[in-house]
């Protein structure tokens, strides 16, 4: 056999291998995502005319120890003012979008503990590829993976922002948490 044709079987025989993994590969992270949320820990949510998306099967202060239809829970006092850090992701989700949510949670958990306590700050991760979510891309005008706070009132939306440079600081953590503390202090504070 001559050397030109080994190399090319050889190299043939690399690109279907690589493509039976990539395709093995997909089918399992989907499987894996398919896993029910209230064993991954994350939140569903659907749309709202009114305002922002309703968790469903989930408390709405995660923070509370009520149970899902407790009418005790149903009549806790909600703050009038909120705010709702929403991480849009997709199906498919890279290290480094796991890493901006890992990061955002981070940064939520460990600068607003009492807010989050009270219910005046929640974070809640959204799948938009959903059918349910997909309408987030149109009202947040999404381009890719984000975190985007939304400042509500009574219920109802007043600003939201997106915040881009989350991008910028994910391979710089300190940072990162550092520009995600200071956008939500900022809005917090914003009356």
């Amino acid at each position: 056999m001559n050397y030109k044709k080994i190399v090319k079987i050889g190299l043939l025989g690399f690109v279907i291998a690589s493509l039976g993994y990539l395709v093995f590969s997909y089918a399992e992270n989907n499987a894996n995502d398919q896993t029910p949320r209230a064993q991954t820990g994350e939140q569903a949510s659907t749309p709202s005319e009114s305002g922002p998306a309703q968790e469903t099967a989930s408390n709405p202060n995660p923070n509370s120890n009520c149970a899902v239809n407790d009418p005790e829970c149903q009549n806790q006092d909600q703050p009038a003012r909120q705010v709702i850090a929403y991480y849009f992701h997709g199906t498919y989700r890279c290290i480094t979008c796991r890493t901006i949510e890992q990061y955002s949670k981070e940064a939520i958990e460990t600068g607003f503990g009492k807010e989050l306590q009270a219910g005046k700050l929640k974070f809640m991760a959204v799948n938009v590829e959903e059918p349910d979510n997909r309408h987030f891309i149109q009202d947040y005008q999404l381009i890719t993976k984000s975190l985007v706070l939304v400042d509500l009132q009574n219920g109802q939306q007043r600003s939201w922002k997106n915040l881009e440079q989350v991008w910028t600081y994910v391979r710089n953590k300190p940072a990162f948490i550092k520009y995600v503390q200071d956008e939500i202090k900022g809005l917090l504070e914003r009356r």
